[in-house]
């Protein structure tokens, strides 16, 4: 990379919109939330959220054979923050936002 960072405030904004929506929900509350805000079916790829590990899984439509959908991205856990809905709202709205931009092309 050759430019320098630079903080995007209008995404940190719809991480902590979602953040503060989910706090206190129990893990089905959460769910639901997600799948209604972000859905996990889309036009090219499906969201593979991984519940229990705050992560959340990309895989390509495109790409996929008779019997298998192959998984192109990763996104894991943020930072050292102890494991909470934060982790997995960060994970799947992550992986969200890189899908509806790969969609946008």
């Amino acid at each position: 990379m050759r430019e320098q960072l630079v903080e995007d405030s209008r995404v940190q904004g719809i991480f902590l919109q979602h953040m503060k929506a989910v706090d206190g929900l129990e893990i089905g509350e959460l769910k639901k939330y997600l799948i209604r805000v972000a859905p996990r079916d889309l036009k090219k790829f499906v969201l593979d959220p991984y519940w229990g590990r705050e992560a959340c899984g990309v895989k390509s439509k495109e790409l996929a054979s008779e019997t298998t959908l192959p998984q192109v991205c990763y996104i894991g856990r943020f930072g050292t923050a102890p494991s909470s809905n934060c982790g997995i709202v960060l994970s799947y709205i992550s992986a969200y936002l890189l899908v509806s931009w790969l969609e946008s092309l």
